[in-house]
C-alpha cells in the first residue's frame, strides 16, 4: 500500500507555517537594525535661538524629538543679557544632546544654536510598527494550535486506502 500521500493539503499548510515565520524573522531583524543602526536619523536639523533653557550642572536636554543624536552646539548665550557663554563654560554629549555646566555660574535661562541628526517622522513610524508587530508573538501559540487541530482533523478525517490506487 502507498502511504506517500496521507497528507494530501497539509503540506501545503506546513510549508506556509515556515515562509510565514522567515518572513516575520527577517521582518523584525531588518527593522530593528534600522532602528537601533541611526540609519533613519540622517537628516541635518538646525535649530537657531532655543530659549526653552538653562545651563547648571544637573544639564538640560536639548530638543531634538526621538530618535535624535549628532548634537553640536554652535553658541550659547545668556537669555537674561544676550552676552554669548564662552564653550569652556559648558559641555554638550553629542548623542543624548545634554547641555551641562563646566563652571560653577548658573545661568537661569540661555538661548541655544545648534544642529543635530534627525529623522522624527521615520523613527516614530518605524517604533510603532515593531510596537504593533509585538503583538504577533503573544498570538503565535493561537496560530500554531489552530493550525494543529487543523492537521490533526485532516489526519482523522482522511480514511488511508479510500483515495484513488
Amino acid at each position: 500500500m502507498d502511504n506517500r500521500g496521507q497528507l494530501g493539503n497539509l503540506q501545503g499548510i506546513i510549508f506556509t507555517l515556515i515562509i510565514v515565520g522567515v518572513i516575520l524573522g527577517a521582518g523584525f531583524f531588518i527593522f530593528g537594525e534600522l532602528l537601533n543602526g541611526g540609519v533613519l536619523n540622517g537628516e541635518l536639523q538646525t535649530v537657531t535661538n532655543n530659549t526653552a533653557g538653562f545651563l547648571n550642572t544637573s544639564g538640560f536636554t536639548l530638543p531634538g524629538g526621538p530618535g535624535a543624536n549628532g548634537f553640536a552646539v554652535s553658541a550659547v548665550r545668556n537669555g537674561t543679557s544676550g552676552v554669548t557663554i564662552n564653550s569652556g563654560r559648558y559641555a554638550v554629549n553629542s548623542v543624548t544632546g545634554v547641555i551641562t555646566n563646566a563652571t560653577v555660574i548658573n545661568f537661569a535661562s540661555i538661548h541655544v544654536d545648534y544642529t543635530f541628526l534627525g529623522g522624527e517622522e521615520a523613527y516614530t513610524a518605524l517604533n510603532d510598527t515593531i510596537t504593533a508587530l509585538n503583538t504577533v508573538p503573544n498570538l503565535l501559540p493561537l496560530v500554531v494550535l489552530i493550525t494543529m487541530v487543523v492537521i490533526i482533523l485532516s489526519l482523522v478525517f482522511t480514511i488511508p486506502g479510500t483515495k484513488g490506487a
